[in-house]
């Protein structure tokens, strides 16, 4: 006959018969497992919601830094250094920050992430990302004219979970190459086909 046996945090599960040993250690193997799988897929989850993140940074890029993507990937007090173009504290100074780089510097960019490198903290409560972004652009001059230019760059990030969705704590942008031509692009204005339901898909559930 099965028999029940009472331990916790399951309540109950049937084992064939045998000794109270046994069915004590098979209880505990099970239970480990269970575990180890839940902290595995909480893992893969993790890692998911970062790269939605990074697409997202990607996305808002090609948007002229659109404000109401920026706004959902930033932590209320995130640090944001653009080396040797400028620094924001604070997430409404990072959405303002980078909504008039692209209005009076960078006029046009599209770009095209890889990556991203995750390394999760034991406890999947952090993580630090690193991705590269290969980036055409087109970027004004000081007399008003404006350059056509291939750019390079690598972000160095520390992201933190919140409410289910993992964000930017701090992000540092750093220039690899940036290399004027003669152009100029042959940019089409569109109008185009964005996946505006990519603008809630972090919004609270």
């Amino acid at each position: 006959p099965h028999r029940v046996l009472q331990w916790e945090p399951v309540r109950a599960l049937c084992f064939p018969g045998g000794s109270d040993d046994r069915g004590a250690l098979q209880a505990a193997r099970l239970i480990n497992a269970m575990r180890s799988i839940e902290a595995r897929l909480r893992g893969l989850e993790a890692r998911e919601s970062i790269r939605e993140c990074v697409q997202l940074y990607a996305l808002a890029g090609d948007r002229k830094n659109d404000s109401r993507i920026m706004e959902q990937l930033f932590t209320a007090d995130a640090v944001y250094e653009l080396a040797g173009m400028g620094h924001f504290e604070g997430r409404d100074a990072i959405v303002a920050g980078l909504a008039e780089i692209a209005k009076s510097a960078v006029l046009w960019s599209y770009h095209v992430p890889a990556g991203p490198l995750i390394q999760l903290s034991d406890t999947l409560e952090s993580a630090k990302v690193f991705w590269w972004v290969w980036c055409p652009a087109r970027t004004r001059n000081d007399d008003g004219t404006s350059t056509p230019c291939w750019g390079a760059v690598h972000y160095n990030g520390e992201m933190v979970e919140q409410n289910g969705a993992w964000k930017f704590r701090r992000l540092l942008l750093e220039t690899r190459l940036r290399t004027p031509f003669e152009g100029p692009w042959t940019e089409i204005e569109g109008p185009f086909v964005w996946p505006e339901w990519a603008l809630s898909l972090r919004s609270p559930k």
